[in-house]
């Protein structure tokens, strides 16, 4: 290992889930740990350019004002966000989609968190620190309101409003665990216009939350038209077609489909979509395959039985 030159030895670190251990075993690999390129790369290796300022300030005491330098100029993601929460963890406390003391004083050190705002300001000329002021907030406000969930107190929240805030401020959520996340699939489902906007940004979708976000489609899309006979169906119909349209890797999947047939009886608007889609070319596989792989899954897990029989 002493072998090695630096640059071998700071691509080593990068890699590593856990470099705390492997800094402990002999001066020259602390010193080698501590360079900002060492650090900032870590972040950037395991986390990517999304997330890699989350995962900064989740190990605040590591953090340099040379650390945020590099990681801005090798491409993480800041968004008003990111700094609206950074601020709040600072100078308020725990961020709850955040673990323990994220961005908190004293393990981010006054000069590091200065630094950082000092960065964001030459990004971001408007900046609301206040309390239910940042843009989370202000997005999930905007989800209650097209909802219909909307208070009293609550200012409007305008699509206008939501459009500057993926266009010009970055927006999206700024950890893998920030419950914005989780609102999302519905906001698909209210306003298509999202997708692209939040994939710009940085935004990615993995199986299971290209799922999440189709299961939130079949479930809300439409509700406000249940009085009418079959609008639902078509509401949900256009729906996935327009997310199918806006982006060729989200597609109704074999799973979301199998849900949809073990709940038939109660989900008549939804099937009856699935049979539109397949109908028009829309699903990646037939509706009776789907069926035929439920079966399946039903004869290797489990009995099928019919009301009235134990």
């Amino acid at each position: 290992m002493e072998q090695l030159a630096d640059e071998t030895l700071r691509l080593i670190f990068s890699y590593l889930a856990n470099p705390d251990s492997l800094s402990k075993v002999s001066k020259r690999l602390n010193r080698v740990s501590k360079d900002p390129y060492t650090r900032s790369q870590f972040f950037l290796v395991n986390h990517g350019p999304t997330h890699a300022y989350w995962a900064a300030f989740c190990r605040s005491a590591c953090l340099t004002e040379d650390v945020i330098s590099i990681l801005h100029s090798s491409g993480a993601h800041i968004s008003r966000y990111l700094t609206q929460m950074v601020i709040h963890a600072y100078t308020r406390g725990r961020v709850p989609a955040c673990p323990g003391r994220w961005a908190q004083a004293p393990r981010l050190s006054f000069n590091v968190f200065a630094h950082f705002l000092k960065l964001s300001a030459t990004l971001y000329k408007e900046m609301d620190p206040g309390k239910n002021e940042d843009d989370g907030s202000k997005f999930l406000a905007w989800i209650r309101q097209k909802q219909g969930r909307k208070s009293a107190r609550e200012k409007e929240v305008t699509w206008e409003f939501i459009e500057s805030m993926f266009k010009d401020y970055g927006f999206i959520p700024f950890a893998p665990k920030d419950y914005i996340l989780n609102s999302f699939p519905a906001a698909l489902a209210l306003d298509h216009r999202i997708l692209p906007l939040a994939k710009r940004n940085g935004l990615a979708f993995d199986e299971g939350f290209r799922d999440f976000v189709f299961r939130k489609v079949f479930e809300s899309t439409g509700s406000d038209v249940d009085a009418v006979p079959g609008q639902r169906s078509i509401a949900i119909c256009n729906a996935v077609k327009d997310i199918i349209e806006l982006d060729d890797d989200l597609f109704v999947s074999k799973n979301v489909v199998g849900e949809i047939l073990m709940e038939i009886e109660t989900r008549k608007a939804a099937f009856d979509s699935l049979k539109a889609l397949d109908l028009e070319g829309h699903l990646r596989f037939g509706l009776g395959e789907g069926v035929r792989e439920l079966i399946k899954t039903f004869r290797s897990t489990r009995s099928i039985s019919t009301k009235g029989e134990t």
